[in-house]
């Protein structure tokens, strides 16, 4: 029986509480229970394979599986020799390093899959050799790289979305990719994770705001030119937007602001809007 624990990088550390490597022989009616320990596995078994005696009949597990947040012990048997190399993670650091694997998993046991059956044989390979010391050191190396790859993808997404802001929403999709060194599917895809809308969303949200703060404080202003200056290419996409958000056409919301601003007036009321640019 071998068992042993081992300490994560720094870099991980908020992630994952430890790395473990087993190998140990079990008799066919041994019971090795998964007990509730406030933490999610990640268990890579290149032995004789695990069975979930909860099912009926009881469900062989395959090699490579995600153990979600347990609610209530789960049985476990397996006949032979299991030979694991496993990640250890806080609930919150599961959710961070491998986010769509971890939705929905609470009281389940997950196979990893296609996404997974690179490092899987990669970790089957070290494990065959008798090496455990560079299996849980290649499987730190894969989850250093999705936390790393992670900060850096948020940063950018930061910095594209500060990019339309600063530009008040002019700023052409296929820019921002070469901006951010990256394809337009793979801008979008991360922007939405990283701001909840895609980046022609949030450009449109920019344009109309711009808009809107431009009229509450102009309600006379030139429509036309006012389209113009906040980005619309044309009066329809103004108009459209303008009912998107509002309800109203532009004209309408002008002559709302204009009624506004003269009652506030005869009410000796004073109108003020804040600056967003001060943005950083």
């Amino acid at each position: 029986m071998n068992y042993a624990e081992h300490t994560p990088h720094p870099i991980l550390a908020e992630a994952v509480k430890c790395f473990w490597t087993h190998e140990g022989t079990y008799a066919p009616d041994q019971i090795q229970p998964i007990t509730p320990d406030g933490c999610i596995e990640l268990i890579f078994n290149f032995g004789s394979p695990y069975r979930l005696l909860s099912r009926t009949p009881p469900q062989q597990l395959p090699p490579a599986v995600l153990v979600g947040f347990q609610k209530e012990t789960l049985p476990i048997s397996v006949d032979g020799t299991v030979r694991v190399v496993a990640a250890r993670m806080f609930p919150w650091g599961a959710l961070a390093l491998l986010q769509e694997e971890v939705r929905a998993l609470t009281g389940q046991i997950k196979n990893l899959g296609q996404p997974w059956n690179s490092l899987t044989r990669e970790l089957q390979t070290h494990i065959k050799q008798g090496d455990y010391e560079s299996a849980w050191r290649r499987l730190q190396d894969y989850l250093l790289q999705r936390e790393l790859s992670q900060t850096y993808d948020a940063k950018l997404m930061q910095s594209a979305a500060k990019l339309l802001f600063h530009t008040k929403g002019q700023c052409r999709v296929e820019e921002l990719a070469d901006y951010c060194h990256t394809s337009v599917r793979q801008l979008q895809r991360h922007f939405d994770q990283a701001i909840g809308v895609s980046p022609k969303f949030y450009a449109r949200t920019i344009r109309f705001a711009q808009a809107q703060r431009r009229l509450m404080r102009e309600a006379d202003a030139d429509l036309t030119e006012l389209a113009c200056d906040c980005g619309y290419f044309d009066q329809a996409h103004f108009i459209k937007d303008f009912r998107a958000f509002t309800g109203r056409t532009p004209s309408q919301y002008a002559k709302e602001m204009h009624d506004l601003q003269k009652e506030l007036k005869i009410k000796d009321v004073v109108f003020l809007q804040s600056d967003d640019s001060a943005v950083g």
